[in-house]
């Protein structure tokens, strides 16, 4: 194989390498955009469920202030861990998101190279099938233009007879 060949296959293994890594940081990425997801989603059920504490309070025959104002208190405080576990999570998709495309960018380029090994090797082999091709085509044509080449054609003809 050629020096290029040599150094494709050095970068080709760097490049699968750089793959692997960046598919590895997309999956921790993904991990934990997931987790926030969740985190943001049992958020929102404490919302969801405080609401309904604050109505049954607000529904009973006698109100009680306080109590109302504390569970009130507690929604707006949940609402707001709720909105903050969102952004977070959105954040975190977002970024899960940009190392994905980054991993497959990488693929990208290890399927480039990938191919391009392919093509230079599919060509090698080309290239040693026409050189055995001409070796054999030149001891051929060595054989048949050598002088005891004809002199073993004389001896066959002989050997049959002539038909004059």
């Amino acid at each position: 194989m050629s020096r290029f060949q040599f150094r494709l296959g050095r970068v080709l293994g760097v490049r699968r390498v750089e793959e692997e890594i960046a598919r590895g940081d997309w999956l921790e990425a993904e991990h934990a955009a997931g987790r926030a997801e969740e985190t943001a989603r049992r958020a929102q059920l404490a919302v969801e469920e405080a609401r309904s504490r604050l109505a049954a309070l607000q529904s009973r025959p006698e109100l009680q202030a306080a109590e109302v104002l504390l569970e009130q208190d507690q929604l707006d405080r949940l609402r707001e861990q709720w909105v903050q576990r969102t952004i977070q999570a959105s954040r975190l998709r977002r970024d899960a998101e940009r190392l994905r495309q980054v991993m497959a960018e990488r693929r990208v380029r290890v399927k480039g190279l990938e191919t391009l090994e392919d093509r230079a090797r599919g060509q090698w082999r080309a290239e040693n099938e026409i050189r055995a091709n001409q070796e054999l085509d030149e001891r051929g044509d060595r054989r048949n233009s050598s002088p005891w080449n004809a002199g073993v054609a004389d001896e066959s003809r002989a050997t049959r007879g002539s038909w004059n």
